[in-house]
């Protein structure tokens, strides 16, 4: 029987976590049809084969895949959907492009993590199957038409309805109240949160698509397992038991460790050029990765490498930028490595002391792994100042907790200012 699709999408940006308050624009709906001769600038609602109703064995399947989310394998919850969020904004811009074989590309490398077909996103899956039938492959686009059509029943008819606090929306990613907007094909505003009873609900307010309609609302509780995931984080320079870690981890952070070392005590290290053109090349990376061209955004990440190797320069914010980037353009070799040795100098810095006294003082080898070990601990800086002990210096942060309790922390720079000597 022939049928509209039962999926939308949102073309261009995506919302992230559900706690930003955000537009998002009315859906563009479309479906499966036979390929074109020319490229689409615009998706448009075209007449399809689709199932109906959804397949409860997919639905089931789904249902399946959500809950093995959290299992053995620990996969990394929020940087998944970081990732989900990531290849379709690069998927729909070639899409407009008329580089159908390319977006299919990008979404692809989403398989890291687990095989296309069993993605937990409608989205997804949604244009999956568009991006099949442009290629002609008829067989594939309806496979994903009936991925999507059994998401869209997952999200607005499985998982809790969301018309109270009560009974929320119980979401796995932080993204699936859009998501739920996109398969309702609705207009979603107003992204709040608030406790209720004892645990955090997420609101989002939604409009039909009828006219003069007032906006009703959505409740939504995002998973424990991932909020647990999101908090870890968020606390990536807490340091783990020794007994937690594998052979692997301990090797991840003696390497990054004598890098460290080996950078500090580099003596024909050009610091002052190095730090400079560091700033420069992330500034200019993290723009270009904004305006979609993470490619070129690399590329420029990649000049740094005329001073020194990236793999030997350990700090944590060039790794992370590097690591993010390589993900997006495809270099999962790249990323995996990157993603290791970020976890070896995260672990490295937090296992240096615990930064309460001179004696126990972090070593760092710039000034921002200071304010990123201070916004990682939820440590609100009210000054600082330096001290000397001794033959050595140190940034004394003068800092308060969450529940307003005062303390200082220390940070050793003897060794970044030998380095940079009067440039500092």
């Amino acid at each position: 029987m022939e049928l509209r699709t039962l999926f939308a999408l949102i073309i261009g940006g995506f919302c992230g976590l559900v706690h930003a308050q955000v537009q998002v624009p009315s859906p563009s709906t479309f479906s499966i049809t036979k390929p074109v001769a020319k490229p689409q600038t615009k998706f448009t609602l075209l007449d399809a084969e689709a199932p109906a109703p959804p397949s409860e064995e997919l639905i089931a399947k789904f249902l399946t895949v959500r809950e093995a989310l959290f299992d053995a394998r620990g996969i990394d919850v929020p940087q998944l959907t970081d990732d989900i969020v990531a290849a379709m904004s690069d998927a729909e811009l070639l899409g407009r492009q008329g580089k159908y074989q390319l977006a299919l590309n990008r979404l692809l490398t989403l398989e890291r993590y687990m095989p296309l077909e069993e993605m937990p996103s409608h989205r997804v899956h949604g244009f999956t199957g568009w991006l099949y039938a442009r290629l002609g492959n008829v067989e594939r686009s309806q496979k994903h038409v009936a991925l999507a059509s059994a998401y869209q029943a997952l999200l607005t008819q499985r998982i809790g309805k969301g018309d109270t606090q009560d009974n929320p929306l119980r979401t796995v990613l932080s993204t699936e109240p859009v998501e739920w907007s996109i398969a309702r094909g609705v207009r979603a505003m107003n992204f709040k949160s608030s406790l209720y009873k004892g645990q955090l609900v997420s609101t989002m307010d939604f409009v039909e698509p009828v006219p003069s309609t007032q906006p009703k609302r959505l409740y939504s509780v995002l998973d424990i397992r991932t909020k647990a995931l999101e908090l870890k984080r968020s606390e990536h320079f807490g340091s783990l038991p020794p007994e937690k870690l594998n052979s692997e981890q301990r090797s991840l952070i003696e390497l990054v460790r004598n890098k460290r070392e080996q950078f500090l005590s580099d003596p024909g290290l050009r610091y002052g050029d190095l730090r400079t053109r560091l700033d420069a090349v992330l500034t200019e990376a993290t723009s270009l990765e904004e305006a979609g061209k993470p490619r070129e955004a690399l590329a420029k990440l990649r000049e740094i490498e005329a001073l020194r190797p990236i793999q030997d320069i350990p700090t944590p914010r060039l790794w992370k930028v590097y690591g993010r980037l390589a993900g997006k353009t495809g270099e999962d070799d790249q990323q995996r490595e990157m993603n290791g040795l970020l976890f070896g100098v995260q672990q490295a810095i937090a296992t240096s002391g615990d930064a309460r006294s001179a004696a126990t003082a972090i070593p760092v080898m710039f000034v921002e792994e200071e304010h990123d070990w201070l916004v990682a601990r939820r440590l609100t800086a009210k000054r600082r100042a330096l001290q000397a002990h001794g033959t050595e210096q140190f940034n004394v942060w003068g800092v308060e907790e969450h529940d307003g309790t005062p303390h200082d922390v220390y940070f050793n720079i003897t060794r970044m200012t030998a380095l940079a000597g009067e440039e500092l």
